[in-house]
């Protein structure tokens, strides 16, 4: 629970869309378990499925 909670306050810092604050919530206990799946890596995966990059950040 409480890997959960730090989870999803780094996302909510990192100004995170909310599926993916959900998502670090409920992969961070799994990720303890199995570190090799980190719970970063699905939150961000998500946030790139929901905010799609923009061409004027990727060209910088």
């Amino acid at each position: 629970m409480w890997n959960g909670a730090f989870a999803a306050i780094g996302a909510a810092i990192a100004f995170g869309h909310p599926l993916s604050i959900l998502t670090a919530f409920l992969v961070a206990p799994i990720s303890s378990l199995y570190p090799l799946l980190a719970a970063g890596w699905f939150s961000g995966l998500v946030e790139a499925m929901r905010r799609k990059p923009k061409s004027l950040i990727l060209n910088r």
